[in-house]
């Protein structure tokens, strides 16, 4: 009975923390309408489940809590991996497969140019017209003049075009998995960076804070970035003398925390 306090206390966290990270629930169990929008009554609720029992039943909760800890080391490399597939399944869901500005028709159509064999020298201009702008006119968004007449070359460095030039090989949406695979990566290198340092828990909560960041950057940045900033100054009072590396999660955070609360300003519809 204890252990069912405990564990719906642990529920009511969980449930909580998603209705504030994603603005509320609404959803529907064997036609049952359940709506939530307000997370601090779970929140609170499971506070005092485990303020009544840190009084009650001090020893036990304190050996629960030391089974959950050691349950949550054995399991925090699958979590891991988990959240890295989610958020490569959020980057595929809610990306783009199409170019419609200067940075991603630079980035793919030189992928293209590296894959066709134009690149890496000047691309010819296919007219010559008798304007005196001829040139500026044909060269598209993404490239600029090069350095002999009527020919033009990328302004984008080749990094990324060279590796979805490589994507390529599975298709022509190959470029746009790129990002969300690297995603996958990021998460779960974070994670064993972050295990080898401090800890698989460590570990754990510094993926955690980076899946939230990079999840912030399009959706909710107010709501969830600050939570990952939490989390990752957790990782990194983890750390010890690791602080440096452990220092990437909360810099990370700062940094999409800027940048998507700027895309929410700037556009009605942040990223997607």
């Amino acid at each position: 009975m204890r252990r069912a306090f405990t564990a719906a206390a642990f529920l009511l966290i969980l449930w909580g923390t998603i209705v504030a990270a994603t603005g509320g629930l609404d959803v529907r169990l064997a036609g049952v309408a359940i709506r939530s929008r307000d997370p601090f009554r779970a929140l609170m609720i499971a506070v005092a489940i485990l303020l009544v029992q840190a009084v009650v039943w001090r020893p036990l909760l304190i050996e629960d809590l030391e089974l959950l800890g050691a349950r949550l080391r054995r399991g925090a490399p699958a979590l891991a991996a988990i959240m890295a597939l989610m958020l490569g399944g959020y980057a595929v869901k809610f990306g783009s497969f199409g170019v419609g500005g200067a940075d991603s028709y630079g980035y793919v159509n030189q992928a293209y140019d590296w894959v066709s064999g134009q690149l890496p020298r000047p691309i010819p201009l296919p007219l010559r017209l008798s304007l005196p702008i001829s040139d500026e006119l044909q060269t598209p968004l993404g490239y600029r003049l090069g350095p002999q007449p009527h020919t033009m070359v990328p302004t984008y460095a080749p990094g990324l075009p060279l590796i979805m030039a490589v994507a390529l090989l599975a298709g022509g949406c190959g470029p746009f998995f790129v990002v969300p695979i690297f995603a996958v990566l990021l998460v779960w290198f974070t994670f064993r960076l972050g295990e080898r340092a401090s800890g698989p828990i460590a570990g754990l909560l510094a993926a955690l804070s980076i899946f939230f960041s990079l999840i912030g950057v399009a959706y909710r940045p107010a709501r969830l970035i600050p939570a990952a900033l939490l989390l990752a100054l957790l990782a990194v009072a983890m750390g010890g003398r690791h602080n440096r590396l452990g220092a990437l999660a909360p810099g990370l955070g700062a940094l999409c925390f800027v940048v998507g609360m700027a895309v929410a300003v700037i556009t009605s519809n942040p990223i997607y």
